[in-house]
């Protein structure tokens, strides 16, 4: 195996472990924004909750992205 197939799978293999990270780092957040919102009583506070839990969402979806492109770069 050549040194530029070798280091193709490196980056393969970071950017996926990255990916996997960054997942299970979010859905920490995600949980604890989930225990946070029914108790909150102040609509600023809430409406803080949420623009959390969109921002996690959006970053969720770009980790399953570059997740998609690992495997997607993984099976040529």
């Amino acid at each position: 195996m050549s040194a530029v197939a070798v280091d193709a799978q490196s980056q393969q293999a970071l950017a996926g472990g990255l990916a996997h990270d960054l997942r299970n780092a979010l859905l920490v957040i995600r949980g604890y924004s989930a225990v946070l919102k029914p108790g909150l009583r102040d609509a600023q506070q809430l409406r803080d909750v949420e623009e959390i839990e969109k921002a996690t969402d959006r970053a969720a979806e770009l980790a399953n992205e570059l997740l998609a492109q690992v495997r997607l770069y993984a099976a040529e």
